[in-house]
C-alpha cells in the first residue's frame, strides 16, 4: 500500500510539475513573440487601423489623404488613401475605367498599395476591409457616381453573408457542445473546477486557440464548450454545413439562424438588383469577382476533412458560392457576369503560393495571379492609357 501511495504521489507531483513548466514555457514563448512583434511593428498604432476601419463602416469609404501602417508576422506596409477615400497607386487606366469594390481582398489586405490587383490592372480601389456586402453597396451607390466607371469588379468573399446577420452568429458556432450532466458526483467535480483560472492559463488559451474553442464553463448542470466563430467563421458559411440544419446546440439558435439566413439573402438580392439597374442606366459592365479561401480550398481539394472535426456534419463546400450565385442571378445577372477564382485556381499545381501562409489572404504573388486572370477576362492590355 505504501509503494502504491508513494508511486501514485510521484506520479502526481511530476504531472503537476510538468504542467506548470509548460505553463512557464508557454508564457515565455508568448512574451517572446509579444517583444518580436513589437520590435518589428514599432509604428503600428491598432487604434489608429481600428479608427480607419471604423470610419470607412460609417461612411463607405476611407478617409480622404489619410496614412495608415498595418504590421504584422507577415507584412509590414502602408496604405495611402486619395482625396476621393480609395486606395492610393499610380496607375489609372481611362479606357475603360475601372472600379474595384469588395472587402479586404479587394483593398489587398497584407499587400502594399501598388501590389493590390485592382493597381496591377488600372482599376480605382475602392476595397474596404472587413465591410460585409451592405457596406459595398453603398460603396458602389457612391462611387459609380463620383467615377463614372465603364467597369466595376465586385469582389464576392462569400462569408460576409455571416457578418452581415446581427443574431448569435458570434456567439453559437457548428461544434459547440452542451452536455447534461445526470451524475451528482460528476456535477460536484465540475464545480469544484476554477473555470476562471483555467481561461486565464498560457498553456490553456494556446490549446484553445488550436482547437478555435472561445469558452467552457458550467451553467446550472450543463457543461458547454463554445467555438470561437471568427475562426470558423467560413464553416458558418457553408449553412453551418450540417445538413439536419442542426446548427448548434442551442434550438432557439438554430431557428434565428435560418431566419437571419433568408432575411440577409433578400436585402443582398435588392442590393444586387438596384446595382444592376444602374449599371444598365449607366452602361456599366459589372463583373463578380468569386473570391476562395483557403479553407474552400483545401475542403475541395481533399487536403481538409472537416467532418472529422464537426460530428455529424454534411460538408458542403460549394454551398456558400451556390447561395451567393443564386442570388446575383436572382437579381437579374447572367451567369457569365461572375468570374469564379476557385476553379482555376484549383487547377493550379500549388494554389497555396498565392496565399499568406498564417494570414487567410492573397499575398503578392495571389494578387498577381487575379490581375493576369482579370486582363484574360476582360481583354485589358498590359499596359496603361491615361
Amino acid at each position: 500500500m505504501k509503494k502504491f501511495l508513494s508511486a501514485a504521489v510521484l506520479i502526481i507531483t511530476s504531472c503537476l510539475l510538468t504542467l506548470v513548466l509548460a505553463e512557464v514555457s508557454v508564457r515565455w514563448w508568448l512574451s517572446h513573440q509579444q517583444r518580436q512583434a513589437q520590435e518589428k511593428c514599432q509604428r503600428f498604432d491598432y487604434g489608429a487601423f481600428g479608427g480607419s476601419r471604423a470610419f470607412s463602416i460609417n461612411n463607405a469609404y476611407y478617409e480622404p489623404h489619410s496614412v495608415v501602417n498595418h504590421c504584422g508576422a507577415e507584412y509590414d506596409y502602408d496604405y495611402h488613401i486619395d482625396k476621393n477615400g480609395f486606395r492610393n497607386h499610380l496607375n489609372y487606366r481611362s479606357n475603360p475605367r475601372i472600379l474595384a469594390i469588395g472587402d479586404s481582398f479587394t483593398f489587398g489586405f497584407g499587400v502594399k498599395d501598388e501590389e493590390a490587383f485592382p493597381a496591377l490592372i488600372g482599376a480605382y480601389n475602392a476595397g474596404m476591409w472587413g465591410n460585409p456586402f451592405d457596406i459595398q453597396y453603398r460603396s458602389f451607390v457612391r462611387n459609380v457616381d463620383l467615377l463614372k466607371p465603364n467597369i466595376v469588379i465586385w469582389g464576392i468573399y462569400a462569408p460576409h453573408i455571416i457578418t452581415m446577420m446581427d443574431g448569435n452568429w458570434s456567439e453559437y458556432c457548428p461544434g459547440d457542445m452542451n452536455v447534461t450532466i445526470d451524475s451528482s458526483i460528476a456535477l460536484r467535480v465540475l464545480n469544484w473546477l476554477p473555470f476562471q483560472a483555467i481561461h486565464e492559463s498560457a498553456l490553456v488559451g494556446l490549446i484553445f486557440k488550436a482547437l478555435a474553442i472561445s469558452k467552457i464553463g458550467l451553467e446550472k448542470n450543463n457543461l458547454f464548450v463554445r467555438r470561437n466563430c471568427y475562426e470558423t467563421k467560413e464553416v458558418l458559411l457553408f449553412d453551418k454545413n450540417i445538413g439536419s440544419t442542426r446548427y448548434t446546440s442551442d434550438p432557439k439558435v438554430n431557428e434565428a439562424y435560418k431566419t437571419q439566413l433568408a432575411t440577409v439573402l433578400n436585402k443582398m438580392e435588392s442590393y444586387f438588383r438596384d446595382a444592376k439597374r444602374v449599371a444598365d442606366q449607366r452602361g456599366i459592365k459589372i463583373v463578380f469577382l468569386f473570391i476562395p479561401s483557403r479553407l474552400y480550398l483545401g475542403v475541395n481539394d481533399g487536403k481538409i476533412d472537416l467532418r472529422g472535426r464537426y460530428k455529424g456534419a454534411l460538408m458542403l463546400p460549394d454551398r456558400p458560392r451556390k447561395i451567393v450565385e443564386s442570388t446575383i442571378i436572382n437579381a437579374g445577372f447572367l451567369r457569365s457576369d461572375i468570374l469564379d477564382l476557385g476553379a482555376p485556381l484549383l487547377a493550379e499545381p500549388d494554389w497555396r503560393k498565392n496565399y499568406f501562409s498564417i494570414d487567410a489572404h492573397w499575398n503578392a504573388e495571389g494578387h498577381k495571379y487575379v490581375a493576369r486572370v482579370l486582363r484574360e477576362k476582360l481583354s485589358l492590355p498590359v499596359n496603361f492609357t491615361h
